[in-house]
């Protein structure tokens, strides 16, 4: 067999690469140190790096969801408070209704019931067309224009009520593949 001579050169040359060795992982050492971060380019570790990257991608959905889910939060208040309001509105009117029935009212009183009712058929008008910022709760997809048209006789008093929306809901994706509905329609809450 035979042996290899051990130069001084050889010495020198392994010392100073085991230094260079050492030296590219103190600076990288002090790079994670600065950044706090284990993974500062790709190279670094290709596997974490593609972690990473799938994981800033989930966040990212997240964060759209939540989003979403923010967005609709204030039309969907809304939408609430109408109906509950519209709600309580057909409440008082079958009160009026029953009371106005009963023969035993006078003719005064059946004015002012009628009176009542008018101003809860135009409250209830009110209701129907509510809006959420810029954009009309009860009207489908047409979110743009009042979802209820309303016919007046001289005296300015609703005779008769047309629905001008459609019968599309919106969803909104609030989980991956999870779409819910973000409103009602107008014909849904007061027509059906």
């Amino acid at each position: 067999m035979g042996t290899t001579r051990v130069t001084q050169q050889m010495l020198v040359d392994r010392t100073l690469r085991n230094l260079n060795r050492l030296d590219l992982r103190i600076l990288r050492l002090q790079e994670q140190l600065s950044t706090g971060l284990r993974v500062n380019r790709p190279s670094d570790d290709a596997l974490a790096t593609r972690r990473a990257i799938n994981a800033r991608a989930q966040i990212a959905k997240s964060e759209q969801f939540l989003a979403n889910i923010s967005n609709m939060a204030p039309f969907l208040t809304s939408s609430e408070t109408a109906v509950f309001s519209a709600v309580n509105i057909l409440q008082r009117m079958q009160e009026l209704t029953l009371q106005g029935a009963n023969g035993t009212n006078a003719q005064e009183q059946r004015i002012q019931i009628a009176v009542e009712l008018n101003e809860l058929l135009e409250s209830m008008f009110v209701q129907a067309n509510s809006k959420s910022g810029d954009r009309f709760l009860f009207g489908g997809t047409h979110t743009l224009n009042p979802p209820f048209v309303a016919a007046r006789d001289a005296q300015g008093e609703i005779t008769a009520v047309a629905y001008a929306g459609n019968s599309l809901n919106f969803q909104v994706e609030v989980s991956q593949g999870v779409l819910v509905n973000a409103n009602v329609t107008g014909a849904e809450v007061f027509m059906s």
